[in-house]
């Protein structure tokens, strides 16, 4: 069971990656906190204000956490998502978690879209 937290544009990518289903993850909420995304629909989804987090894990069983949010609000999201039972986190903020690993026993992946594309860039210029 996987919730987004972070309704914007790559939080709406990855809610609607289909190959997540067939692999066994099953996407199954969406937090934000703007208003111009809460109560909004993205994949079937009615994206939920940030603030029902605690009470959704709560009556959810969720595995993971995919953080799709500004780099401000990383830290105090992943500690709310710890504290209510959540263990995997995938970050794709600019953040990287460590401490709140540790200190929590979060199993976390961050995920670094610029690092990959300077791995390609590199790759291609080493080709020519």
């Amino acid at each position: 069971s996987v919730i987004i937290i972070g309704g914007g544009n790559m939080g709406q990518a990855v809610a609607r990656y289909t190959n997540f289903k067939r692999r066994g993850f099953s996407i199954e909420a969406i937090f934000d906190v703007n208003p111009e995304i809460v109560g909004t629909s993205v994949n079937g989804l009615t994206v939920l204000h940030a603030d029902s987090l605690e009470d959704y894990a709560a009556e959810h069983n969720v595995d993971i956490a995919v953080m799709t949010i500004p780099k401000k609000s990383t830290k105090e999201m992943v500690v709310r998502a710890a504290k209510a039972g959540i263990k995997g986190i995938w970050n794709f903020s600019s953040v990287d978690l460590h401490e709140e690993v540790e200190q929590y026993g979060l199993v976390v992946e961050n995920v670094h879209l610029s690092d990959s594309l300077m791995v390609l860039g590199y790759r291609l210029h080493i080709a020519e």
